[in-house]
């Protein structure tokens, strides 16, 4: 297959290298980019748009955060918008992979517990889309959303109305539009269809003592702020802790921010037990990008000693939701799960061949 890729920032250079890398199907036969031209990148010449009716081309991947305003480029000067995708790395390798172990035996790219629906509706979205984190309608419907960002010049950040509250973003999202197409992903995460929904799962505790381990922009927190006796928010990435502090100014006398790295108290991790061993904890949220089962394990006497509630993000490594699983079966947690597959694409996804689909969330309570 033979495609131009349209942008040439950071993640456009990312997709070029990793599709010559990774991918021996796809011919990149130009790059497009608004601002630069004339050039070559990684062997490959750079183009204005206007350069597109000198090439033979299947489609066109635009990896931008201004692919609204490139789609429509391209649709004006006569490209089928039928050919026009929107790409983000990473993923066309994983797509590669995935599609090729689909020609051997579907099942092997899907949990054992995983129901026939939730193939069907998978393949069905492969038959007519290329691969997404969430292969449904939800993702095209948040990709080309118009959600509304405003921006504070005291604090010199852009922000969202979610829950009719503000959610501050980090600094990193300089433009509206890198705004937008984030504010776009979490709260997609969050909506009810989504495998990666949090308030799917009913929190019986109408108040305690809440604790979000990765926190992030701190969209969990604002779904139980207005419940929670206090709230423990836990990030190490100082750019979400300056938005964090914006977004939970009005809360300062029942919120707790902490900025640690939280594992298995090895490699400077901070475990649970440090952080809250004599507090009554209710309700620990955790997505620390696979730390997952190594943050539990530090988390004994906090996990044996409370009626709490956990959900754990399981999609990070293969094994995650089996082993999480049966780490806390072992310690008579009940344990449901989120319905819906998805897809992890980590940067480490690249480097391993077990690509398929993942239980997104853990939800567990002490029996």
């Amino acid at each position: 297959m033979k495609v131009i890729i349209f942008g040439l920032g950071e993640l456009g250079r990312k997709l070029v290298t990793e599709t010559k890398r990774y991918i021996t199907s796809v011919e990149i036969v130009c790059i497009v980019d608004n601002n630069v031209n004339d050039t070559y990148y990684e062997g490959i010449k750079v183009n204005s748009i206007n350069a597109l009716k000198d090439y033979e081309y299947d489609e066109v991947w635009v990896c931008t955060s201004y692919h609204k305003e490139i789609f429509k480029q391209l649709i004006d000067i006569g490209i089928s918008k039928e050919i026009i995708f929107y790409m983000e790395p990473v993923v066309p390798v994983l797509e590669y992979r995935l599609r090729e172990k689909m020609k051997e035996n579907v099942k092997d790219i899907f949990p054992s517990d995983v129901l026939e629906t939730e193939i069907e509706e998978i393949k069905d979205y492969l038959e007519t889309h290329h691969l997404r984190m969430y292969c449904s309608a939800l993702y095209d419907e948040y990709l080309y959303k118009e959600s509304e960002i405003f921006w504070d010049d005291e604090k010199n950040l852009f922000y969202g109305i979610y829950k009719e509250k503000k959610i501050y973003l980090a600094k990193r999202f300089n433009t509206e539009e890198k705004a937008r197409a984030y504010f776009n992903a979490v709260t997609m995460e969050q909506d009810k269809r989504s495998p990666h929904s949090y308030s799917n799962y009913e929190i019986s505790n109408k108040k305690g003592r809440f604790v979000d381990i990765g926190a992030a922009e701190g969209i969990f927190g604002l779904e139980i702020i207005d419940m929670a006796e206090h709230l423990y928010m836990v990030e190490v990435d100082e750019q979400w802790i300056y938005a964090l502090e914006c977004t939970y100014e009005q809360y300062k006398d029942k919120v707790t921010i902490i900025s640690a790295l939280v594992g298995d108290g090895k490699a400077n991790t901070k475990t649970i037990d440090e952080l809250f061993a004599n507090k009554e904890i209710t309700y620990i949220k955790m997505d620390i990008e696979g730390m997952e089962l190594q943050a539990l394990k530090g988390a004994e006497k906090v996990i044996n000693s409370s009626k709490l509630q956990l959900a754990v993000c399981t999609y990070h490594n293969k094994e995650d939701n089996t082993e999480i699983s049966h780490w806390l079966n072992k310690r008579k947690y009940k344990i449901t799960h989120s319905h819906g597959l998805v897809l992890c694409q980590g940067d480490w996804e690249l480097e391993r061949e077990d690509v398929g689909f993942r239980r997104a969330l853990l939800f567990a309570k002490n029996c």
